[in-house]
């Protein structure tokens, strides 16, 4: 947070002369941060919400599949 603010600080200093373009450039970074924010968590809670319950089915099924299928990998290792 602070060297964003003394870099920020220094920009101003040494092109004051361009400071609209200083403060347009810092306002689409800002713009452009925003959305990728918001894309971020909007594309986790999509996920988690959509494709997450897809995985977990009604009747249980999926989860017994998974824990059997996964020690007899667990079995063969241990005797290799």
């Amino acid at each position: 947070m602070a060297s964003g603010a003394v870099g920020v600080s220094l920009l101003g200093y040494f092109l004051a002369s361009q400071i609209d373009l200083i403060d347009k450039i810092l306002s689409r970074f800002g713009w452009g941060l925003l959305a990728a924010i918001v894309l971020f968590f909007g594309g986790r809670f999509v996920y988690r919400k959509w494709f997450k319950r897809d995985s977990k089915s009604p009747s249980g099924s999926s989860g017994s599949k998974g824990s059997s299928g996964s020690s007899p990998k667990s079995k063969t290792g241990s005797h290799s």
